[in-house]
């Protein structure tokens, strides 16, 4: 019996794989679009910078709590749009939807097109003003940063695309297909997030029979520090969203006085840290969704050689990946459902034992995993505990995927590359939730996209303290806008009813 084979099938196996891995890197390359950068507009760039600061300075807080919601706020940013965006105002077909968001309506001149939707959000979060260096409100410029609430969320993707408007029909610009901008009021309600505005446009919208060809709504550009492709930031277009789950904790206790506390640590406050704990031990397994293939596919081959090999072979290296991404918050955010104790309500008197009291844990999940799912998980965890668990508010069930191998993405990939050339694109698995869930159904396809560009520290600031935006970047967004706009609704040389345009008729020309 001839046993050198036994000898030699190491070595094979390893030629082999060898081969395998080779070939695989080879084949794996760039998959971003080539395009020329385009020169930079004249822009009024003070008074542009102006108009963001007016916008900043209006306190349209959401809140959990209806009544605590300043709504004269939200009249007040409607009035600021009209004042500060006349042409929008004798241009665009305004409608308010449900009393507090706004839809406007650029028609285009051939109707047989579809349409495009840009959405974006006037409410922003409450504030800890005593963790501000500066008024949250205030808009305050110093060392080329605007400060303050809403600059990246969202008031900044906001008002760049109004000043993009703007700019357009001032240079005469009518596009070919309609467009329409859907501004929410109510984004950031937590659970009944968007149900009172986004949901409301999208109602509206599709009780007129509109389809559009794509939605598009917040995103990000990743700076080096944020980037794991080293030395290059990438611009992430989401093509899903995970889903949005809050649990409520609740635990009862006899009460008592706190200088006879049980001897048994039965207590409403241990019972629901003790939960807490039990629930934080638990970890959710890492998964590679389709869209996070896709991520994959398109940064894999724009990092180094090192980086190429590992992420052309993810069969392979797929546990080295888990731990290198792991180190990245925003990144371990995309390949498992995610949980973070957001409130706990117990006790009112600090020498008295509460006898009620609840928390609130927020899950973030992944495509695939139902709420109904992840109650059943959270039950089967806290068996044996002595707190009620529950659904808190309205789960968001993770969203579609959309297209990546379309024009819709092609086209704003293409723009990304236009304005920010040294930009990485990829698809990507949004870890947030955003008005756009509510128009699936009515586009094609479904973005999340917006060019605010984050670095590690800037991300920390959104939802928390002293948010801002560098002064560079909300320009460098007002460009981009103008591009999209230019790309997505074409330009249209049929002139148009003077009263519709609100102006001479002009004959547009497409920009060099």
């Amino acid at each position: 019996m001839n046993t050198t084979w036994w000898v030699a099938s190491p070595t094979l196996l390893l030629a082999a794989s060898a081969l395998a891995l080779t070939v695989k890197t080879v084949q794996f390359r760039s998959r971003q679009v080539k395009v020329q950068p385009i020169k930079a507009i004249e822009l009024a760039e003070s008074a542009i910078v102006k108009r963001l600061r007016k916008a900043i300075q209006i306190p349209t807080v959401s809140s959990d709590d209806p009544t605590e919601i300043n709504y004269e706020a939200f009249h007040d940013f409607h009035r600021f749009i009209e004042q500060a965006y006349p042409a929008i105002a004798r241009t665009l077909k305004k409608t308010v939807i449900n009393t507090y968001s706004l839809l406007y309506e650029w028609t285009g001149t051939e109707p047989g097109l579809k349409p495009i939707i840009l959405t974006a959000h006037m409410d922003v979060v409450p504030v800890e003003r005593d963790r501000w260096k500066v008024d949250p409100f205030g808009g305050q410029v110093e060392n080329g940063y605007m400060w303050g609430r809403g600059t990246l969320d969202d008031k900044g993707s906001l008002v760049s695309i109004l000043e993009a408007v703007e700019h357009l029909i001032d240079q005469g610009y009518i596009p070919r297909r309609t467009l329409y901008l859907g501004l929410g009021h109510d984004e950031e309600r937590g659970g009944p997030a968007g149900l009172e505005g986004a949901s409301k446009i999208a109602q509206y919208l599709h009780e007129r029979g509109v389809h559009a060809e794509m939605t598009i709504d917040e995103g990000a550009i990743l700076d080096r520090s944020a980037s794991p492709i080293k030395g290059k930031r990438i611009a992430l277009i989401g093509i899903t969203q995970k889903g949005y789950v809050s649990i409520r904790l609740s635990a009862s206790a006899p009460g008592g006085h706190a200088m006879a506390p049980p001897v048994d640590h039965s207590t409403v406050t241990e019972q629901l840290a003790r939960a807490i704990l039990a629930l934080e031990k638990k970890s959710f397994a890492f998964t590679i969704d389709p869209s996070v293939e896709s991520l994959f596919d398109y940064i894999g081959p724009e990092g180094g050689l090192a980086e190429r090999v590992v992420l052309a072979n993810r069969w392979l290296f797929w546990p080295l990946i888990k731990m290198l991404l792991s180190r990245k918050d925003v990144f371990v955010s995309m390949l498992r459902t995610t949980m973070a104790p957001t409130l706990v309500r117990v006790g009112s008197k600090e020498q008295s034992l509460p006898e009620t009291g609840y928390a609130i844990v927020n899950f973030r999940t992944m495509p695939g995993q139902t709420s109904a799912e992840l109650l059943a998980s959270v039950r089967k965890t806290l068996k044996g505990h002595p707190v009620s668990v529950e659904l808190n508010g309205v789960p968001h069930e993770a969203t579609a995927m959309s297209r990546v191998d379309s024009p819709n993405f092609r086209l704003i990939e293409q723009t990304i590359r236009e304005i920010f050339p040294d930009a990485v694109v990829a698809p990507a698995l949004s870890p947030g939730r955003a008005d756009a869930e509510y128009y699936y159904g009515l586009a094609d396809d479904v973005y999340l996209f917006a060019p605010y560009v984050y670095s590690s520290e800037l991300i920390e600031s959104v939802h928390g303290h002293n948010e801002r935006i560098s002064l560079e970047n909300y320009l460098a967004m007002v460009q981009f806008y103008i591009r999209l706009l230019e790309n997505l609704a074409g330009w249209s040389s049929t002139p148009v009813d003077k009263e519709q345009v609100g102006a001479e008729q002009i004959t547009a020309r497409p920009r060099a």
